[in-house]
């Protein structure tokens, strides 16, 4: 990417690491396509341009790349977090964070990654998490759903690496951003002590600028020889 400008779809961008990007991305003379659930939301992001898109919907992502045609680098930033003791967390509840946090990715790519490959060239880039690396009581199932991405990624850069294209995956540590505090919470009886023990971690944990994640990703991205390999990077 290094170079030359190219044309980046960025999910959830509303807010946080997304909204960093967007505007790192901007600063290095990039084309940014800024999108979100709701497109009010992006109302103050000077990008290329933006859109309304849904992760969780085919009929949105389907609407959303017919309008945008094509992209140079796919990042998939879209994510939420929930916190409880597994034991605590409806099935129904998971599979939603599952359906945002893996199967969003999935939908995107399986979008925009026919034409990169009919090109031969482009960049996917799926923001997983330091959880993926381990979890802490309460935070597991939002680390299970980051796990399966890491996974995915790497098996998805093994299968299309003939074709050119490139996929990153990378790890942040905590930011400041607005994730944990929005976070909805399960609780159950007999989980007290941890629960307590998270909300003092939670309030004490160190927490990374994510305008310097931002800028990190976008050197990394930066780097990334055209027609290689990209591994799984921790960051920062």
């Amino acid at each position: 990417m290094e170079g030359s400008v190219a044309r980046v779809l960025i999910t959830g961008a509303s807010r946080g690491l997304g909204r960093a990007l967007a505007q790192e991305l901007m600063k290095a003379g990039h084309q940014v396509v800024a999108s979100a659930r709701n497109l009010d939301d992006l109302g103050d992001l000077k990008v290329t341009s933006s859109c309304a898109l849904d992760v969780t919907n085919e009929r949105s992502i389907v609407e959303a790349a017919r309008r945008i045609g094509d992209i140079d680098i796919l990042i998939n930033n879209a994510a939420y977090s929930i916190s409880g003791p597994l034991e605590a967390i409806p099935a129904e509840e998971l599979t939603r964070l599952i359906d945002v946090n893996l199967i969003g990715p999935h939908r995107l790519v399986r979008a925009f990654l026919p034409a990169m490959r009919k090109r031969g060239s482009g960049l996917i880039v799926n923001i997983s998490s330091a959880s993926a690396r381990g979890a802490p009581p309460l935070q597991g199932a939002y680390a299970v759903s980051k796990t399966a991405l890491t996974f995915y990624s790497q098996t998805l850069r093994q299968e299309v690496m003939p074709f050119g294209i490139q996929v990153l995956n990378l790890e942040p540590p905590g930011m400041n951003t607005k994730l944990v505090e929005t976070q909805q919470g399960f609780s159950h009886t007999g989980y007290e002590n941890y629960q307590t023990l998270g909300a003092e971690l939670n309030r004490r944990r160190p927490e990374v600028d994510v305008g310097e994640v931002a800028k990190r990703i976008v050197n990394e991205m930066d780097q990334q020889p055209r027609m290689a390999i990209s591994k799984t990077h921790w960051l920062p």
